[in-house]
């Protein structure tokens, strides 16, 4: 439903669950959904608090799965709230914990945190290849919505280049179209705007950066 668009719905659900969850372990995983429902509703601190209940719960039960997958959406949400150095150890954290568990979506899921909070930090090689492992993991499993999500930052990434920019994008709002994701799918289409109106505006640059009474690049292509 969050996916979707539909946060209260999906809030209100999650609520409803968690009042009748039988065990720590359903709880555990009933926190992180509603803790992903306010990240996508953009009610991040406490989508914040409720992922951390989420992880101490699932610090309780004997799941390593739970305990990384869970950190990564903590780690997101801390990201997406402005603290980049706590979201940084947190999800450093959850990618050992699910390398030492051999958990490859887990792994995943961590590097295309990683991959997010690099961009932040400004380090483009680090995010690249970050997104890249992600989304190869996220292809070869057939996690399609995590796969158009690692696409839409690989064009972040690659955001000066609009031709990687536009591949990444045409594919990753392809799945977002089929998955009917509007809110991810009208994302994707903003981005593409904005990697078109940079396209343009290198290309106003260049032209600028001709020298009178030299041959243009074009001309020199040709």
């Amino acid at each position: 439903l969050a996916m979707r668009g539909e946060d209260q719905r999906a809030i209100e659900s999650c609520e409803r669950a968690l009042g009748a969850s039988p065990d720590r372990f359903e709880t555990a995983f009933i926190l992180a959904c509603l803790g992903r429902a306010c990240a996508e509703a953009g009610m991040l601190e406490r989508a914040r608090a409720v992922l951390h209940e989420a992880v101490d719960v699932a610090d309780q039960v004997r799941s390593v799965q739970f305990r990384a997958w869970f950190r990564t959406m903590l780690g997101e949400a801390l990201l997406l709230n402005g603290d980049t150095a706590l979201a940084k150890a947190v999800i450093e954290t959850a990618l050992r914990m699910s390398t030492e568990a051999r958990f490859g979506l887990g792994i995943a899921l961590s590097r295309q945190v990683a991959g997010m909070i690099a961009l932040r930090e400004g380090d483009r090689m680090q995010a690249t290849r970050d997104l890249a492992d992600a989304a190869r993991v996220f292809a070869e499993i057939g996690a399609r919505f995590d796969l158009a999500r690692s696409r839409m930052e690989q064009a972040r990434v690659a955001q000066a280049d609009g031709a990687t920019a536009r591949a990444c994008l045409r594919e990753a709002c392809e799945i977002f179209a089929a998955l009917r994701a509007p809110r991810y799918l009208a994302a994707g289409k903003r981005l593409a705007e904005a990697v078109m109106e940079d396209s343009r505006s290198l290309a106003a640059t260049d032209d600028a950066c001709n020298v009178p009474g030299e041959p243009s690049r074009d001309a020199n292509r040709e």
